[in-house]
């Protein structure tokens, strides 16, 4: 069996091929920004409900896997767009 190895963003992973040019990278960028960011605020709102539920927060374990979640959803959109190709406006 032929071993398969990716070392990209999942983001970059299920991108369809598009034209080749500044602008069409820069979107794929912006598109896989929001949802780095869409998954942090996700969890942020997990975490905010387990504060209000009857049972009390989550354990500390679980909290300490929440921000790190977060922290990770937000370097990734940190390293994608550090890496956006400027475009002059």
């Amino acid at each position: 069996m032929k071993a398969r190895s990716y070392n990209g963003l999942p983001e970059d992973y299920m991108k369809m091929p598009e034209k080749e040019d500044k602008a069409s990278d820069a979107m794929a960028a912006l598109d896989a920004i929001n949802r780095a960011l869409l998954r942090a605020d996700a969890v942020c709102h997990l975490v905010m409900a387990s504060f209000e539920a009857d049972e009390g927060p989550f354990s500390e374990e679980i909290m300490i896997s929440s921000v790190d979640s977060i922290l990770g959803a937000v370097n990734q959109a940190r390293i994608i767009a550090n890496g956006l190709p400027r475009i002059a406006g």
